[in-house]
């Protein structure tokens, strides 16, 4: 599922161990979604819960050597595409990109605004990856 492959992009990402609530977070996944996408992983050997050091509530998603082999073979080649496909574009081109997204995601976050009932901490901006 896409969001399997986007928990494995996240923990290669972020080049460590991520706290299950941090990745729901920041991600903006709901809970129920990555734990689905946790059971899957976790049963196929590809990641492992360990309770965070001092915290018996929360806990840490780790790749197993299996999830990194994994990780080697697909998540890292589609990271070096996606660099690929950025540095071959023009340095104007990555602005008006840039600019473009930046302008979308400002849009985004005054939609999700007005939504009611809906009340975001932080700002989506800070959460472009």
């Amino acid at each position: 599922s896409d969001t399997v492959f986007y928990v494995l992009y996240a923990l290669v990402d972020r080049g460590s161990a991520y706290p299950q609530r941090e990745l729901c977070e920041d991600w903006f996944y709901p809970p129920q979604t990555v734990n689905s996408a946790l059971k899957t992983l976790e049963t196929q050997g590809v990641v492992e819960l360990v309770f965070s050091p001092g915290n018996r509530k929360n806990k840490e998603i780790h790749l197993t050597d299996k999830g990194r082999m994994l990780a080697k073979e697909i998540i890292e080649p589609f990271m070096e595409a996606e660099r690929n496909a950025f540095s071959d574009l023009s340095e104007e081109e990555r602005k008006a990109l840039l600019g473009a997204v930046q302008k979308y995601i400002a849009n985004l976050h005054t939609g999700i605004q007005m939504i009611p009932g809906v009340r975001r901490k932080e700002n989506l901006s800070s959460h472009v990856h």
